[in-house]
């Protein structure tokens, strides 16, 4: 069999210099005391270019907004909005903003993607973009800071909402009792409803059981009840059909109910100028099991069993942030029974032992469920654990004497220990991960593709200047035919002479590095900002997880062509 013929490299869009000038005038308009933003230049999802935060006095996030950015045409305030956005609008918790910006202008208009807007389009069958107006007081100039003001009123609306979801819950219970069975009756649609949920249910009861186990418990199918179901329009919602419950699977919802739920964007999902269902029923349903998955990603309720680097650094992180809470010291090394104890006088403060597991705890820009603390904490214990040890060297508040910025709480010699601590356990720490959770798909999520071996090199100094003056983290992805294994090593960047032919010149191209040939399959180079989270290796693993799993969801996707 001969050699496969070797591909030339993909092209960038026509647009690509447009839209990455339109991110980079966006960046420059910002409030940067107010606003953080996290934007994807030739982004490849298929949705949004990324999410901006809303910060407090303390640099807190309160605010989060999902964005997609685009250039317009100059001194005009109009744009060709993509249906698939109103579309994932209506799915998302967060809200959407479309973003246009007028390069030319130096200024940028904004427009929140939400349920009344949609309501205002005349969206014609098959339609794929719809011209959008900004509003003329929508702007962001780089002087007027009302669009802040704004923002924080748009995600309020949608943090009530969320807030509100026991209520809302009960009252979709009320509505299941209130449906009607659709037991014998013919119609047009259920054909493709029933393709639609015998997609998702092989997709829960197989490769992605682990979305069933946590949000669809002791549940036996998912069904599906409907308060609107026409060729171009859909209210529904999925419920579950307990083992011990002698249920259908296809209902017909009061629509009363049915319409407060859809108003308030909980319990029934909505689409005004398509039904996905009738459209595509088997994509669609690859599309519900992938939002579903994230939302576990999201939330960090996946299973972690058996993981004792991640125990230690979790809880080393939880106790460093509470210690005074906890009646604990700053310590290296603690017993387990007195994190027990500490845990116990704690969590009075914030909640009652009765919901305890699901009670929140903010750490930094994260969230957590405390049932992922007592889980760590439970395994310890269950494997006769009686002490921990710290995992990395901490952060050294004392030399913050050097100057404000964050990058001074570690010295160079502490980065690159904790960075040989982060990457001597990443591989081990992601596949466990995997196949606890993915355990039918888990070759098709490797931590790094077409791999064999990872040449980090980091440059990091004694004092820095200024933010951008910050340390800077490159990585090489090398492929040889003769390794199998995952090797990952790091280096000083002084050391980067022992690699004269790393860089991305050499790319697609056959090197020979300590007298192995290697092909280098890809890099990245930029800020070394993980190693100073608080859970370096378990958001690092999150984070390559969502990026592979969207990769597997949409190449699912593309086998349903």
């Amino acid at each position: 069999m001969g050699k496969p013929k070797r591909q030339q490299p993909a092209s960038y869009s026509t647009t690509d210099e447009g839209e990455t000038l339109a991110v980079t005038v966006l960046r420059s308009l910002l409030d940067h005391a107010k606003v953080r933003f996290n934007f994807e230049e030739r982004d490849k999802g298929p949705n949004t270019d990324g999410y901006i935060e809303l910060v407090d006095e303390f640099r807190a996030p309160v605010s989060k907004l999902d964005v997609q950015i685009r250039k317009i045409r100059d001194y005009k305030r109009t744009i060709q909005c993509p249906l698939t956005l109103i579309s994932y609008s209506e799915t998302t918790c967060n809200p959407v903003l479309l973003i246009g910006v007028d390069t030319k202008q130096n200024k940028a208009y904004w427009v929140h993607v939400r349920a009344d807007l949609i309501a205002s389009l005349a969206i014609r069958s098959r339609q794929k973009t719809k011209v959008i107006t900004f509003p003329i007081e929508n702007v962001i100039d780089g002087k007027d800071k009302g669009y802040i003001k704004e923002w924080k009123k748009i995600h309020e609306v949608y943090a009530h909402a969320i807030r509100e979801y026991p209520n809302l819950k009960n009252e979709l219970l009320e509505l299941l009792k209130r449906s009607n069975s659709a037991l014998g009756v013919n119609k047009k649609g259920f054909q493709n409803i029933h393709l639609f949920l015998d997609e998702i249910n092989t997709l829960l009861d197989g490769d992605f059981s682990v979305v069933k186990r946590v949000l669809y418990p002791n549940t036996w199918k998912v069904g599906l009840a409907y308060s609107r179901y026409e060729d171009h329009s859909v209210s529904y919602s999925l419920y579950p059909i307990f083992y011990e419950t002698n249920d259908v699977q296809i209902k017909e919802a009061d629509s009363a109910l049915g319409e407060k739920l859809w108003k308030q964007g909980i319990g029934i999902r909505g689409h005004n100028f398509e039904n996905p269902i009738e459209v595509r029923p088997r994509k669609y349903a690859i599309e519900i099991v992938e939002s579903k998955t994230l939302r576990l990603l999201k939330d960090r309720s996946l299973s972690h069993a058996g993981n004792e680097f991640l125990a230690r650094e979790s809880i080393f992180a939880f106790i460093d942030r509470y210690f005074q809470s906890l009646g604990l010291e700053m310590e290296d090394e603690y017993s387990v029974g007195e994190i027990e104890k500490a845990f116990d006088r704690f969590l009075p403060m914030i909640t009652n032992p009765y919901t305890r597991a699901t009670a929140e705890i903010s750490m930094g820009h994260y969230r957590f469920y405390f049932g992922v603390f007592q889980e760590f904490l439970s395994f310890l214990k269950s494997n006769g654990f009686e002490e921990i040890n710290r995992v990395y060297v901490k952060k050294d508040y004392s030399r913050l004497q050097k100057g404000g910025l964050v990058y001074h709480l570690y010295s160079p010699e502490a980065i690159e220990t904790n960075l040989r601590i982060f990457f001597d356990n990443l591989h081990a720490v992601y596949k466990n991960i995997v196949s606890t959770n993915f355990s039918r798909v888990a070759d098709e999520l490797p931590l790094y593709a077409n791999t064999s071996r990872v040449i980090v090199l980091f440059d990091a100094k004694e004092n820095y200047e200024s933010l951008r003056d910050a340390p800077r983290i490159d990585s090489f992805y090398l492929k040889s035919e003769d390794q199998h294994d995952l090797e990952i090593d790091v280096y000083r960047a002084e050391e980067r002479e022992r690699f004269s032919n790393l860089s991305p010149d050499y790319w697609r191209k056959d090197i020979e590095i300590d007298g192995k040939k290697y092909t280098l399959v890809s890099w990245s180079m930029g800020i070394l900002d993980f190693i100073y989270d608080e859970f370096p290796v378990f958001h690092f693993v999150y984070k390559i997880l969502e990026r592979n799993l969207k990769r597997y969801f949409n190449d699912l996707l593309e086998k349903q062509q």
